[in-house]
């Protein structure tokens, strides 16, 4: 019995020298964890920094960064908000200016050993690299979040940096009772290899209600998503068949307008003895830095 012992003994060290190679082999083909992502800002914090000349949006759709120039004559700070766990929230880690009207801002995820599942800003101050010189400036900005073993996830968007310098522009007022962007639901479908119009339209879609005054028109309009075409102005009596409708973009206060081009529609109240004999409208187009467009279309009458 005791010539044995030294049999297990062996026995029992190869054991430990296969689990010992098992388990460092297993260690070695884990992938390595990024590292910590360096910051370039000048100072960050959590929550909306003290002082900001952009107030704090009550967000109700997506989630989205927010940049702005620094008050005064010199643009020569940026500051950056982004939104992400508090615990983990994003690190500015690049800027770059690709030409003279756009940049590049790349943000990593911070390390931490745990990442609370919630939503809140960050704030980050950096001076502006120099070039970026255009009134307006767009920045490509790109939410990166390492994933172990794959691809990082990202988020991209471009926002307008915001000049709290510059004069607040008036927005026009739409003369329309009603508006939303693309077709109406009245319209018939379009063919799919129809062509999609590059001129306003117009529409009779409903009959003349009972004791009602006017009878709507509805117009749809083509171009900007962001900046949509939109009545701003209604001559009934142009003519004596025709309706004039001047047309305006409308382009929110520190955006810029997408280079889509998609429908929106508005609905306009028409007094019912100029109704009673428009065949057409003539529409006035007014659009920054273009000269005057004017078109003339037939009403299409699909009220039966």
């Amino acid at each position: 019995m005791l010539e044995a012992r030294p049999a297990r003994r062996a026995a029992a060290t190869l054991a430990a020298f296969v689990a010992l190679a098992a388990l460092t082999a297993g260690c070695a083909t884990q992938p390595a964890l990024p590292p910590a992502p360096q910051s370039i800002a000048d100072a960050e914090g959590a929550g909306w920094p003290p002082g900001a000349p952009v107030p704090d949006p009550a967000f109700e759709g997506p989630i989205e960064p927010i940049a702005w120039w620094n008050e005064g004559p010199a643009r020569n700070v940026i500051t950056f908000i982004s939104y992400g766990s508090s615990s983990c929230p994003f690190v500015l880690t690049a800027l770059e200016v690709l030409a003279d009207d756009r940049l590049s801002a790349t943000f990593q995820k911070g390390a931490a050993d745990a990442c609370t599942d919630d939503l809140a800003p960050h704030f980050h101050i950096v001076s502006a690299p120099e070039g970026a010189t255009a009134d307006e400036v767009l920045a490509d900005v790109e939410w990166r979040e390492p994933r172990l073993g794959d691809e990082d996830w990202v988020q991209a968007f471009t926002i307008m940096v915001i000049d709290p310098n510059l004069q607040p522009v008036d927005v026009p007022a739409s003369a329309a009772v009603d508006e939303y962007p693309g077709l109406p639901a009245l319209l018939p479908e379009p063919a799919p290899d129809a062509e999609q119009p590059d001129g306003p339209q117009a529409f009779w879609l409903s009959p003349v209600l009972e004791l009602a005054d006017d009878r709507e028109l509805t117009i749809v309009t083509y171009g900007s998503s962001s900046c949509p075409l939109i009545p701003t102005a209604v001559d009934a009596g142009l003519a004596s068949d025709t309706i004039g409708v001047t047309l305006q973009e409308r382009k929110a206060p520190n955006s810029f307008c997408t280079a889509d081009f998609a429908p929106f529609t508005s609905v306009l109240a028409i007094p019912l003895t100029a109704a009673a004999e428009a065949t057409q409208v003539e529409f006035s187009t007014l659009v920054d830095g273009a000269e005057r467009q004017v078109t003339t279309v037939d009403i299409v009458d699909l009220a039966g």
